[in-house]
């Protein structure tokens, strides 16, 4: 029998119809999304990764959030959030520090198991000794007080080298204007190979300054006015680290599409290389925070005289309600 004209258009519209829906946008309208600031702690690279692959794998969107990233140069992420200017941020260990100086700080996850954070000087020295140092011109950026940490451990103080501004670092260590930088070993050792400079390179993990690295944090009053906007937006965010480290070309290739004036291909990968180092994610889960860790961090600080002693932290590390 043949079909009637009308039962034709009708099979056609609802053929059109279930093409529609699936091809058809996530059901959170754009509208109904909870806007979330991140502000990240230097220029767009592989560091980041894991929040690139939340947003672009939707892992936001599923959890109701459109996250804007804003990256910085020597940006104060602790007094961003802490302003109200960004919702999370980024920091390195010294959060504890900023904590136990009354900053109403919370960590929520602590994505580098271990810290980036060494001191490089150009290769040349014959016993290779920290001591070396002695006298030297030094650059050491905002937030390396684990560095501070290690040189204190090593018996050295302030006034045995020549503390000059951190600005414009690898330059001046290439034109030997200082003799050491602190750095991160997820990019300054790449970049300077690329130079063909000879260097040495110096982790306080050498002697027992294991601190941790990128930590994920927000403010109290972030928590207290919206406690699922924080647990939706860690959630996600460890998804997509996971995702990150899973298929680190792929990321790269989004860094590269997204963000071409950053660095290059070869420098993403090298970066990518060392931070699953740093992640460890084979060994321990993503985000993992060891209280009895942080609390050696804090004494560590402690001890340098930078903040007080037998600080209670139990409001630092971040548990959902």
């Amino acid at each position: 029998m043949r079909k009637s004209l009308f039962s034709c258009h009708i099979g056609a519209f609802i053929g059109f119809l279930i093409l529609g829906l699936a091809f058809a946008e996530p059901t959170t309208a754009a509208d109904e999304m909870e806007k979330v600031v991140l502000q990240l702690k230097w220029h767009h690279q592989f560091q980041f990764a894991g929040y690139y692959a939340a947003r672009m794998k939707g892992y936001y969107r599923e959890e109701g959030l459109d996250v804007e990233f804003r990256e910085g140069e020597n940006v104060d992420t602790v007094q961003q959030v802490i302003s109200g200017e960004a919702d999370f941020g980024i920091a390195l260990s010294d959060l504890v520090l900023s904590y136990m100086n009354e900053e109403p700080v919370v960590a929520l996850a602590t994505i580098f198991q271990h810290s980036p954070l060494v001191l490089i000087r150009k290769e040349g020295s014959a016993s290779e000794s920290i001591h070396d140092l002695d006298g030297s011109r030094v650059m050491l950026e905002t937030h390396s007080e684990e560095l501070v940490a290690y040189l204190t451990e090593m018996g050295m103080e302030e006034k045995d080298f020549i503390l000059f501004p951190y600005k414009d670092a690898m330059q001046s260590l290439l034109n030997g204007n200082v003799d050491a930088i602190s750095a991160y070993i997820t990019d300054e050792p790449f970049q300077l190979s690329q130079q063909n400079f000879l260097y040495q390179m110096t982790s306080p993990r050498a002697v027992g300054i294991d601190f941790y690295g990128d930590t994920l944090f927000t403010s109290r009053k972030v928590i207290s006015e919206n406690d699922g906007k924080v647990q939706k937006f860690r959630r996600a965010s460890l998804k997509g680290w996971k995702y990150a480290l899973d298929h680190p070309d792929e990321m790269i290739s989004y860094i590269l599409q997204n963000w071409p004036e950053g660095n290059s291909r070869e420098a993403l990968q090298y970066e990518a290389e060392q931070i699953q180092k740093l992640v460890r994610d084979d060994l321990i889960e993503i985000g993992y925070m060891n209280p009895g860790r942080w609390q050696h961090i804090a004494d560590v600080y402690a001890d340098l005289g930078i903040a007080s002693r037998n600080v209670d932290l139990q409001r630092f590390i971040y548990t959902s309600r």
